[in-house]
């Protein structure tokens, strides 16, 4: 009999660790995941994806194209490639073999001007999603010619935006008392949710862009949460339906902080001891679906002397039930990885400095292998 009980026990045990448990939070039940590890995990990019040669994007006349530092997002729409300017003042379009289409925006402070673009996003209609970071305002393109857009002031520093398949449009900001709020057409927040697990941390990473949100191809909201280090997934409602938790031996791979802010420090100063901890772990950076079921997390770690300088980069692809297939996986080409949608992933290599001339950033094609 007791040996029957302890064969129960075990049972329960790992279906709890296989299919995660049910909590509930603010009367709303979610579950909670432990990512795991497959048996043979992967280890080499070269048998995750196929490479499909180089992009070769033909700049315009006056427009650098070479990008010493290519952080920007690129996205891929009806075939064509969606590009941040390097000077972070318009949006380029170019066809599906590079060839240079027209501008989308400008430069200045106008309506439908950018300061800075920080980064973009395309939802479920196609429209484009600008965060103009140095002026708190959003500007969306509406397709398919992108000449219409609506602007809205957010009145704060936002690093990421979505727009899911409900039309709820979500920011993410690390300068708000929570993570994630939902935004009316006019800029006011109707619904703030996740609340940071350490505001010093959260204080002391507002100075970096990490975290990033994403969308699946149903419409459920992604957040790879640089605080707590899990993701969190939420539906079309924005109900927090899952949420990721990485297991054992995995710890070191989703950016998990060693511990809380040290009490010893201020979240506003950036000293070496600060450097320090920020070196100590990694940061989430972008994230994108490659197929219903399979996803993709990018992270950076900073070697260098300066908070937030991206040098290093590796990534995790994860399956929905919370299966890591790879952990801690490099680009052949040790590149930043951009996930312009449709399956595609695309490695951008910087521009080098080479005599008194700077070379051309170089953008590699891969998809995912069918297995």
């Amino acid at each position: 009999m007791k040996s029957l009980i302890s064969k129960v026990k075990i049972a329960v045990i790992l279906i709890l660790i296989i299919f995660g448990c049910k909590w509930k939070r603010g009367g709303q039940e979610f579950n909670v995941i432990t990512l795991s590890p497959v048996k043979s995990m992967v280890s080499e990019f070269d048998s995750i994806f196929v490479y499909e040669g180089e992009l070769k994007l033909k700049y315009p006349k006056g427009e650098v194209g070479k990008n010493m530092f290519y952080r920007e997002e690129i996205r891929l729409i009806d075939g064509n490639y969606f590009v941040v300017a390097e000077d972070g003042k318009k949006i380029l379009k170019f066809d599906s073999t590079g060839k240079f289409l027209r501008f989308i925006g400008r430069g200045g402070k106008g309506p439908g001007e950018f300061n800075r673009i920080l980064n973009f996003s395309v939802d479920a209609g196609k429209n484009i999603i600008v965060i103009d970071l140095a002026s708190f305002k959003l500007l969306i393109f509406k397709y398919p010619d992108y000449n219409q857009y609506d602007e809205i002031r957010v009145g704060t520093a936002v690093i990421g935006a979505v727009r899911n398949h409900a039309g709820r449009l979500v920011v993410y900001s690390l300068y708000t008392d929570s993570l994630l709020g939902e935004i009316s057409p006019d800029g006011v927040v109707v619904k703030s949710f996740l609340s940071p697990k350490d505001k010093n941390l959260k204080l002391f990473t507002a100075r970096t862009v990490s975290g990033c949100l994403w969308l699946d191809g149903g419409g459920n909201l992604y957040f790879a949460d640089p605080i707590s280090c899990n993701i969190f997934v939420y539906d079309s409602s924005l109900n927090l339906i899952r949420r990721y938790v990485p297991g054992k031996g995995l710890k070191e791979y989703f950016g998990c902080p060693p511990g809380e802010f040290p009490r010893n420090l201020s979240p506003y100063d950036v000293t070496k001891e600060h450097v320090k901890f920020w070196q100590s772990y990694s940061h989430p950076r972008m994230a994108g679906f490659l197929n219903d079921t399979l996803f993709v997390v990018q992270y950076y770690r900073t070697t260098g002397g300066s908070i937030g300088f991206e040098d290093e980069f590796y990534f995790n692809l994860v399956s929905t039930s919370g299966r890591v297939i790879g952990a801690g996986l490099r680009a052949p080409h040790n590149g930043v990885l951009l996930f312009p949608g449709d399956g595609i992933v695309l490695e951008a290599v910087p521009g080098e400095l080479k005599g008194t001339s700077l070379t051309e950033a170089r953008i590699f094609r891969y998809r995912l292998r069918k297995k």
